[in-house]
């Protein structure tokens, strides 16, 4: 038995004394009125935001208490600065509530038996007393506001406590905000470790997301707020240690070279034709060479008397000892030009094998696949052929197109633009882009950069 159900030893049929009721009239001694500002109203307002828990009664007792405030006129709730100087003894006469239960019950459909338990609630609480006549009756002499006499439910208490309440209610407020941010930031949270797994390679790091995620979505629904912050300490400790896991993971797939160090734009495959200005410029003089086989005769530092005269006359084509013998009799002079003097340009760019063997599995991970190492593919080359004629027949491609199509460009070649055709997401016909890829290899000077679009596909992969 605590304290506050301790009771006095009195003669039966007198109310019970107990710790909380004598708290409860020293609280209605105190009363003063209203602070300056308050009224009945915001008094309602204030027990409405409160929960009924937090005041240490049910809500069917914070129910009665509401309902008892509410019936009680508001001329009764006198603001502290009208009472100074007034018989306080006398004006709290007026918050002495005297309703009978028999219609307090019926306005909230419980029986009498419950409104007393309510009224215990209450004054354990040190919200209520009462003032009790000599034969327990509940009356009123006089006008409600300025009555001669009354007994009954005495409201002082509550009253009393109008600025206790309103910092209660203020700190509840205070909570539930940070709560609402909290819960927020737990959105977020989830959201972010939801973009994470597709690059969570290792298991152990999808179970800790798929961990985290139901967490967050259990503390989400909880209303305590100290176990709502807990909680998103915990999330934001797990986002910490996924993020450095992708982190790590991208620092082995990403390669950012000189040439493009950023994606042209963000969000859309460039097809492997397209590169930079700078190369291109190179690339239309190297072009511009081999469509009229020419070569820049001497080297630098030549002396100049060994370059051609602007009256010289230059033919080009096959070597003819005849033809020669007769443009030298007419004046003509042949010179012999070595294609391997010019600067060898490489026109299909492959990323490194290790490259692409280091991204497949975040690859095939948006794909719901896993990346799996076959015991018969012990060389690199046989990895990404293999990948890549899978990506094909996925495609659409048949076995012996598969089969024709690598003889004729190159296993690794045609492996790499499957792969990069079916894992760039704008891509819509995939089959008619892989086919226009293959048609700038099969092309004498058009560069096919598939070096270039690998490293704009794995960059979009993690932005």
């Amino acid at each position: 038995m605590t304290y506050d159900e301790q009771t006095s030893k009195g003669p039966s049929g007198l109310r019970k004394i107990t710790a909380g009721l004598r708290l409860a009239e020293r609280a209605a001694a105190s009363w003063c009125g209203l602070p300056a500002g308050g009224s009945k109203t915001r008094l309602l307002e204030i027990l409405e935001d409160i929960p009924a828990a937090t005041l240490g009664v049910s809500k069917g007792a914070l129910a009665y208490l509401h309902l008892t405030l509410k019936l009680q006129p508001s001329a009764c709730f006198q603001n502290e600065p009208s009472l100074r100087g007034a018989d306080l003894a006398r004006a709290g006469l007026a918050l002495v509530s005297t309703y009978p239960d028999a219609y307090l019950a019926e306005k909230l459909d419980v029986s009498v038996r419950t409104l007393a338990r309510y009224r215990a609630e209450l004054a354990a609480a040190r919200l209520i007393v009462f003032r009790d006549s000599p034969a327990k009756g509940r009356f009123r002499s006089g006008p409600a506001e300025s009555p001669d006499e009354a007994f009954g439910i005495d409201l002082r208490p509550v009253v009393s406590r109008y600025a206790e309440l309103m910092d209660v209610r203020e700190k509840i407020r205070a909570a539930a905000k940070l709560a609402r941010s909290a819960r927020r930031s737990l959105s977020s949270i989830r959201n972010r470790i939801r973009s994470l797994l597709p690059l969570l390679s290792s298991a152990s790091d999808q179970a800790i997301a798929a961990q985290a995620i139901a967490a967050i979505d259990a503390v989400r629904r909880r209303k305590d707020p100290d176990f709502i912050n807990m909680g998103l300490t915990q999330a934001q400790a797990s986002l910490s240690l996924l993020e450095a896991a992708v982190d790590h993971h991208v620092s082995e797939i990403v390669h950012m070279t000189q040439t493009t160090p950023e994606p042209v734009e963000i969000g859309a495959q460039l097809h492997p034709t397209s590169f930079p200005s700078d190369l291109k410029k190179d690339f239309e003089v190297v072009s511009k060479a081999e469509k009229q086989s020419v070569c820049p005769q001497g080297q630098p530092g030549e002396d100049e008397a060994h370059r051609l005269s602007e009256e010289d006359v230059i033919y080009f084509g096959d070597y003819n000892a005849d033809q020669e013998a007769e443009d030298a009799a007419n004046g003509a002079e042949w010179i012999e030009i070595s294609l391997s003097d010019c600067k060898p340009f490489q026109r299909v760019q492959l990323p490194t094998v290790e490259r692409v063997i280091q991204s497949l599995p975040t690859l095939l991970a948006r794909k719901a696949m896993r990346y799996v190492s076959h015991p018969d593919l012990i060389e690199p080359e046989d990895i990404v052929a293999a990948y890549g004629q899978a990506s094909a027949a996925r495609i659409g491609f048949s076995r012996s197109a598969i089969l024709a199509l690598s003889e004729k460009h190159g296993r690794l070649t045609f492996a790499i633009a499957a792969l990069l055709t079916e894992y760039t997401e704008t891509v819509k016909a995939p089959l008619a882009y892989l086919l226009g890829i293959l048609e700038k290899i099969d092309s004498s000077w058009e560069v096919a950069n598939l070096r270039l679009s690998w490293d704009r596909l794995m960059r979009n992969q993690i932005s």
